[in-house]
């Protein structure tokens, strides 16, 4: 009897191991209320339907939000085809709104990266000053003398600066960055409805990580349905 006890014990120890490496216990690397969050109302996501969604809500003003851009320009370098990443900037107050409306210039111009570049290395690297670090980039002249160093001519800038669709993309911005209700920046939210924070996942590459297997585990059950 113990024999046959002793075989059983055997059997259902391979099975336990077959079941531990199996897909479905690989998909619990990361843990929902630990790892990330589900929020209480999704926000509708604006990319192509056979794309993930992840979106950035920053502060350009925020030195953690400057560490984060360079380890997520990084991470685009490799990140799945099958993810689109969305820069959200905040749109607390007057400083934040122009330099969202900078951003969202650039954007149109077809040199987004490049100007958020632009603004939190002036913020955070060529600034001589925390006083010049908040005004900077502030000044019409200012602005469109960086997008003149972008390569765009100073009257094409103006032009799209001042040009409602930019105005539209702050207010987007503003009202989506709301129904995120953030608790800080950054923050990153995968399809409208996952947040994942530095907290959460301990590092900014590790947010990345997370999000990205979040975004994965979306775009395989969108293949299942």
């Amino acid at each position: 009897m113990r024999y046959w006890i002793f075989l059983f014990g055997i059997f259902f120890s391979l099975v336990a191991c077959a079941e531990e490496s199996t897909p479905s216990a690989a998909a619990e690397k990361f843990v929902e209320n630990k790892h990330y969050a589900r929020l209480l109302a999704p926000v509708p996501t604006i990319v192509a339907e056979d794309k993930v969604e992840i979106t950035e809500v920053f502060r350009f003003g925020c030195p953690a939000c400057s560490r984060f851009h360079v380890a997520a320009k990084e991470w685009k370098k490799t990140k799945p085809e099958l993810i689109e990443f969305v820069m959200n900037p905040v749109v607390w107050n007057k400083d934040t709104q122009v330099r969202a409306q900078v951003y969202f210039t650039g954007v149109k111009l077809g040199l987004g990266e490049e100007t958020a570049d632009a603004i939190f290395n002036a913020m955070h690297n060529m600034a001589t000053s925390p006083q010049a670090a908040k005004y900077a980039l502030l000044k019409e002249d200012d602005i469109f003398t960086m997008f003149e160093g972008l390569g765009v001519e100073r009257e094409k800038a103006e032009k799209m600066y001042n040009n409602w669709t930019v105005k539209s993309l702050v207010n987007q911005a503003d009202g989506r960055a709301r129904a995120f209700a953030i608790q800080g920046t950054p923050e990153i939210f995968v399809d409208g409805r996952f947040r994942v924070t530095t907290k959460m996942a301990g590092s900014y590459a590790q947010m990345l990580e997370v999000a990205t297997w979040l975004a994965e585990k979306i775009a395989a059950e969108r293949t299942e349905k």
